[in-house]
């Protein structure tokens, strides 16, 4: 059987999709404030509370790099370019629930999907964190990520309720540990780099 370990690959995943992103200039770096904004509506108690694992894990890393980080209390539906630039708006204007009217240079846009189900088996465990880091001042999108468990990843079915909770919390925290960490380096690369 296979441990529920799967944090370098998740960080090597995660190194690769950043590596892609777009370049940085030192003049749009002014400011150094990030506000993590939830995407779409609380499915259930338990993905809210690895919701807020993954803002908490990723705020420290973007904290850990000199940035400040804001979580939104609000969550909002934001699925296409028109409701970005709704919510940048949003977010330049310090109209954000939990913003406080603070300004901001950078908001990112997390969703988190955890889902199980039950077989014969064991349990099916589902988990994947998806969003994009965007430039509060004219959308410019900085880094976009679809991170996933594998698919085919079953608890045995002596692990109980409480059992697979604590193995989506412990392989939920290491990939946004790890993402937090991926962001808060793009974030000081975008600081440090010479203006392009």
């Amino acid at each position: 059987m296979a441990k529920f370990s799967l944090t370098s690959t998740f960080l090597l995943m995660i190194a690769v999709i950043m590596m892609a992103g777009v370049g940085f200039s030192d003049a749009q770096a002014e400011d150094r404030t990030v506000l993590i904004v939830g995407e779409g509506e609380g499915h259930s108690p338990i993905g809210d509370s690895l919701y807020r694992d993954v803002v908490s894990r990723i705020s420290e890393q973007v904290e850990k790099a000199g940035f400040s980080a804001i979580q939104a209390t609000e969550r909002l539906s934001v699925s296409d370019k028109d409701e970005d630039e709704a919510l940048l708006r949003r977010a330049r204007e310090g109209g954000l629930e939990g913003q406080e009217g603070r300004k901001v240079t950078y908001v990112a846009v997390l969703s988190l999907f955890a889902d199980m189900s039950l077989l014969n088996v064991g349990t099916r465990i589902r988990l994947a964190i998806k969003g994009r880091l965007l430039e509060a001042e004219d959308g410019t999108l900085l880094a976009k990520f679809d991170l996933k468990l594998p698919e085919n990843y079953t608890a045995p079915p002596e692990c109980d309720r409480r059992c697979v909770i604590r193995l989506l919390q412990r392989n939920t925290n290491s990939i946004a540990e790890g993402l937090g960490r991926i962001l808060a380096e793009r974030l000081s690369e975008r600081k440090s780099s010479p203006a392009q």
